[in-house]
């Protein structure tokens, strides 16, 4: 058996998923899915466990003391399957096995019997994952938004700035500038005749301000309905319909483009991930866009 520590946003939750599926198929054993951290008070609240909003099998599990417990950390060693308990299933957990812990910097993959810490960012195991439903029925404007986005040749673009901006991550700041999105949309404009942009932000009021100062005259949309973070799988939903897209360096808008269906889809992204780093998460179709 193995168990994976779900952790961070939803675009990591969807990597860290698919990477399960993948290590349990490839050591043809069971894959539990750990969403304690969830649970934390430290936990960031704007980040949910939303995964589960999908309609995917997953195995969860979680420890048994609930609020006051913690998820492994990469300094542990070993991990007692005693300490948790099954949510959504009842098969195949076995208590009293002791499972080492696997990080993904350890290379290579985990054996058997092992609980994995990683995020697994890349496009390495995401055909594993060939759909995209939420369990949830869209309403009102996001219902609305839908039917315009399946009439128009939309095209989604995502700014994502606000935890961007903090000194903590400032390893992804100064890469989706101004001049990347007004390069991303010339050149989308330029393929797409009649482009409809679609912009999905965690700071609309910037977005919003960037299309009315450089392209006043664009046919774009502020998608403002699932502000609450709780409801943002909604956005990225609706950022898999839209025909083309514009992502952010973001593992959210990722599987936004990633999980567009349309064959002739046309996805811009930046040519960085992380600043100061030549790592490459994005696909070989995907067209990089200069920052500068």
């Amino acid at each position: 058996m193995l168990v994976l520590r779900f952790r961070g946003g939803l675009g990591n939750q969807f990597f860290q998923y698919v990477a399960g599926l993948h290590f349990a198929k490839a050591r043809n054993t069971d894959i539990f899915f750990d969403a304690s951290e969830f649970n934390l008070p430290k936990n960031d609240r704007h980040r949910p466990f939303l995964l589960g909003e999908f309609r995917y099998d997953m195995k969860l599990v979680r420890h048994r003391d609930g609020f006051s417990s913690r998820a492994p950390c990469e300094d542990d060693e070993v991990v007692n399957t005693d300490d948790y308990q099954p949510i959504n299933f009842t098969d195949n957990w076995e208590p009293g096995k002791r499972l080492s812990v696997f990080n993904e910097e350890d290379g290579k993959e985990p054996k058997d019997n092992q609980y994995i810490n990683g995020y697994f960012v890349g496009d390495m195991y995401a055909p594993i994952l060939e759909y995209l439903q939420p369990i949830e029925k869209l309403r009102y404007l996001n219902r609305y938004a839908l039917g315009e986005i399946n009439r128009s040749d939309s095209v989604s673009i995502h700014f994502r700035r606000t935890d961007y901006l903090a000194k903590e991550h400032e390893y992804f700041s100064g890469i989706c500038t101004d001049e990347y999105y007004r390069n991303s949309i010339s050149r989308m404009s330029g393929t797409v005749e009649d482009a409809v942009f679609f912009v999905f932000s965690d700071d609309p009021a910037y977005a919003r301000s960037f299309f009315k100062k450089h392209y006043p005259r664009a046919d774009y949309r502020v998608i403002m309905n699932n502000r609450d973070g709780r409801k943002s799988f909604l956005d990225l939903f609706l950022m898999s319909q839209c025909k083309h897209n514009i992502i952010a360096n973001s593992t959210f808008s990722w599987w936004g483009a990633f999980l567009n269906r349309n064959s002739d889809k046309i996805v811009l992204c930046p040519e960085r991930y992380q600043k100061d780093s030549d790592r490459n998460i994005y696909p070989s179709d995907w067209i990089r866009v200069p920052s500068k």
